[in-house]
């Protein structure tokens, strides 16, 4: 990003990417990418409040391999969820899970029992075990037997254990879902428990949340966290229980194709068979065969889902004719069909193509999304599900910076770009390296156009400016974020027409083209805030 609107120079050909978006209108824009090399990573510091040796250290650390009591004085109170990120698998005792398995998404079961047994020294006195129950299932309640989701704790000897619920990781009750986040339940224990003595944790009349959708496969976790020394602090276990989560049975087949081709160039088709809930259903074994709306299309042959395919399949055709194309997949067997979108088939190079893409993912290295998310997909299978389930052409992850509640440190971080790297596919597949910053003047987020980027410190930038300033060496572009929401609107005081050349107008944080642009169904107190919008900031003569 250079602030003078220069390019830099490329030692590798740019791909042009045109990315059509469907909000009130078709938005066009242009994203230049290039694989290159470039600098390695290097840390940006909080200004005024550490020194430069200060951030180097902080860099340096693997925060994983720190004892515990040290981990808990760098991180602190304040990142309860950083500190049971990076201590994951240091608590003590075992746990085990009692229940139907696999769990269907969105299925309801009577009884699911979690049943912790003490290490070899024990719970101290004072010290307690915690599980947290699934996201997005029937929130846990610990007040009323005999009622929907009632957690009953029980131990196999006399104890005076007291029971109580708190928010995942947050003080604030409201935080992301409000009472819907409080899914960990803490059994407090006065007298300590003996080695082998055990806690049962019994959760009755309980419905599975709807999602199903990690790339690897789903698990209904309980994650089960011990304060084992009654320090105050505590750790998850190093195997949590759970049991796998499984789609239901497919109800429809969806297919998507590249929207503009030449003739005889081979072109995608990716078929994925979905459940009532939209998850990938998994099970799948039909068989397809392709119609075509006009003639000029080498067909595929029938194909028949194979247990490999978990849902998915990508085929290609080719086209002897120009003109527009429909193609048809259907399952005579149980009536499924679809339709893909058009596919426009040129007699010579076109001078764009159109392409589509996610340019906003949070994976698990997210710290939101590791605690709040109902289903969060793993960093190389964020990749795998956009290309290979939905047919994507691009693709990033934006993961909040390591700064935003200590998502990840430098060590995560190269490897954050190594999968991006893995994952890009010139031609067929093209990822970005990308991150989001937040500040109090609102979030942005960053796409590299090489194959690394610095690694933006913990303290974090606290101005849009300071940011930008960080960046002006690197080939990349900012793209402010839920910018008209009452979460950190942007402070549109804060423009630069070299540096600004985009913003994102639709996330799950709402829509943000004109003022009361409809539905609201962020969640947000005040959905879009007037004079912050995109139609705002057109009509002021930034043009993004």
């Amino acid at each position: 990003m250079n602030r003078d609107g220069r390019s830099s120079p490329r030692r590798w050909p740019a791909l042009l990417l045109v990315a059509g978006l469907a909000l009130t209108g078709a938005i066009g824009y242009r994203i230049a990418l290039a694989q290159n090399a470039r600098e390695q990573p290097r840390p940006l510091g909080r200004r005024g409040t550490m020194t430069t040796e200060q951030e180097r250290a902080m860099d340096n650390i693997d925060f994983r391999a720190l004892p515990l009591k040290k981990a808990q004085e760098i991180i602190g109170k304040n990142n309860l969820e950083a500190y049971a990120f990076y201590t994951a698998g240091k608590g003590l005792g075992t746990a085990t899970a009692h229940c139907p398995s696999p769990v269907i998404a969105g299925s309801h079961v009577d009884e699911a029992v979690i049943k912790y047994e003490a290490p070899e020294g024990g719970i101290a006195p004072g010290g307690k075990v915690t599980v947290w129950f699934p996201n997005g299932s029937t929130p846990p309640q610990y007040t009323a037997p005999g009622k929907a989701s009632y957690v009953a704790i029980e131990c196999d000897r006399p104890t005076s254990a007291t029971v109580n619920m708190v928010n995942l990781f947050h003080k604030g009750p409201n935080r992301y879902f409000g009472n819907e986040n409080k899914r960990m339940v803490s059994a407090h224990l006065p007298e300590g428990l003996a080695k082998g003595q055990t806690l049962t944790f019994r959760w009755t009349d309980v419905k599975v949340d709807q999602h199903a959708r990690r790339w690897e496969g789903d698990r209904w976790l309980f994650r089960t966290y011990a304060d084992a020394d009654a320090d105050g602090w505590e750790e998850e276990i190093a195997k949590s229980p759970w049991v796998p989560k499984v789609a239901d049975a497919a109800n429809r087949i969806v297919m998507r194709g590249n929207s503009i081709a030449v003739v005889g160039e081979p072109v995608r088709l990716t078929i994925t068979a979905l459940d009532p809930l939209d998850n990938p259903a998994i099970s799948y074994r039909g068989t397809v065969r392709f119609t075509s709306s006009a003639d000029g299309a080498k067909l595929p042959d029938p194909y028949t889902f194979r247990e490999q395919d978990i849902g998915c399949h990508t085929l290609s055709l080719t086209f002897t004719k120009p003109g527009f194309y429909w193609i048809t997949a259907k399952d005579e067997a149980t009536g499924f069909e679809s339709t893909s979108n058009p596919i426009e088939i040129c007699a010579e190079e076109p001078p764009f193509r159109l392409y589509w893409g996610d340019l906003h993912v949070h994976t698990e290295m997210s710290a939101d999304a590791r605690s709040a998310a109902h289903c969060v997909s793993s960093y190389d299978g964020s990749y795998k599900t956009g290309r290979y389930r939905y047919g994507m052409d691009f693709m990033a992850n934006t993961d909040h910076h390591g700064s935003n509640m200590m998502s990840y440190d430098m060590a995560d971080w190269k490897e954050m770009i190594a999968t991006t790297n893995r994952n890009n596919a010139p031609g067929a597949f093209v990822t970005l390296v990308a991150t989001e910053c937040s500040h109090g003047k609102g979030d942005q987020n960053v796409y590299f156009l090489g194959d690394t980027a610095p690694f933006i410190h913990y303290g974090g930038p606290k101005h849009p400016w300071d940011l930008w300033e960080f960046l002006k060496n690197y080939e990349c572009f900012p793209v402010p974020h839920h910018f008209a929401q009452s979460m950190r609107p942007w402070d549109w005081d804060n423009y630069d027409p070299n540096v600004m050349k985009l913003a994102e107008i639709y996330s799950n944080h709402g829509r943000a083209e004109f003022f009361q642009n409809e539905p609201h169904y962020s969640g947000h107190p005040i959905p879009t805030i007037k004079g912050k919008t995109w139609v705002d900031q057109l009509n002021k003569g930034r043009f993004l």
